[in-house]
Order: structure tokens, then C-alpha cells, then sequence
């Protein structure tokens, strides 16, 4: 009995293996920015990172068109591959703060292999909200003069 027991735990490492070798298909390993975030900086470019090429090695172009990257609320920008696997969209302009944004790569996005993005690949960030840096009278303080010019 005790010998069956890493019999089965080398069958299930090799179906495993097996299993993520035979797994073909586009996929998106890196995503960002993610979640809240911190500095209107963090989001000065929305990028994703593909597991396989999706363009030919090229010079770096100005910009391109639209590519596999929906962003709701729509912003002007441009989009740009920075290699092959790794799609870049620059905003035109600051984005608003306290916003909420949603980033789609759609299914069916085909990488150079011919190989397609199974199920769509969204993400959502938000960019900074207000926040209070300083406020008086400070805490624990008890009287307040009224007498100062705002």
C-alpha cells in the first residue's frame, strides 16, 4: 500500500505536465495597472503582456491602430508593441482622477502562431481618489479662532 501512494503522485505530476504541454493558446500573463492605485503616475500606460508572439519584431513605430484592447470609459491614446509580446496604450492625456477603468482583451485574439485568446481577459484599475492631506482645527485641538481669512 504505501508503495502505490508515490506511484500515484508521480502519474498525477505527469498527467499534470502533460496537460499544461498540450494547453496551447494565447494567454495573458501580465496585466497592469490592477486595482487602486496610489500616484496618477501608476497609470500613465495600460499594458499586457502575452504568453506567445503577437507581431512580428519590427522597428518601433510612431503608434498603430486600434488593437485587441478595449478600455471603458473610452480615452484617446495610442497603441504601440513594445517587442512582440507586450501591447502598450499611452493616454493622449492625464487620466481623471476617481475614475474606474475596465480593460477587455477580447476572445479570439490571435497571436503569430494562429493560436487564440480562449475567453476574454478583463482587468479593472482605478485611479487616484481625493484625499484629505490636512485638516483643522487637528484633532484633540479645543478651540478654533474664528478670525481667520479662508
Amino acid at each position: 500500500m504505501k508503495r502505490i501512494r508515490p506511484l500515484v503522485l508521480i502519474l498525477f505530476i505527469a498527467v499534470l505536465t502533460l496537460h499544461a504541454q498540450t494547453d496551447k493558446g494565447v494567454r495573458v500573463q501580465f496585466a497592469a495597472p490592477q486595482g487602486a492605485t496610489s500616484a496618477i503616475d501608476h497609470s500613465g500606460r495600460i499594458i499586457a503582456t502575452f504568453n506567445e508572439p503577437m507581431t512580428a519584431l519590427k522597428a518601433v513605430p510612431k503608434a498603430e491602430g486600434a488593437l485587441p484592447m478595449k478600455i471603458q470609459p473610452s480615452i484617446r491614446g495610442t497603441y504601440r508593441w513594445l517587442g512582440t509580446t507586450t501591447l502598450a496604450f499611452t493616454p493622449a492625456d492625464t487620466l481623471p482622477f476617481a475614475t474606474r477603468f475596465t480593460v477587455t482583451i477580447p476572445a479570439g485574439t490571435r497571436a503569430l502562431s494562429g493560436s487564440a485568446l480562449k475567453n476574454a481577459y478583463t482587468w479593472t484599475f482605478e485611479t487616484p481618489r481625493p484625499a484629505v492631506s490636512r485638516m483643522s482645527p487637528a484633532a484633540g485641538q479645543r478651540r478654533v479662532e474664528l478670525g481667520h481669512a479662508v
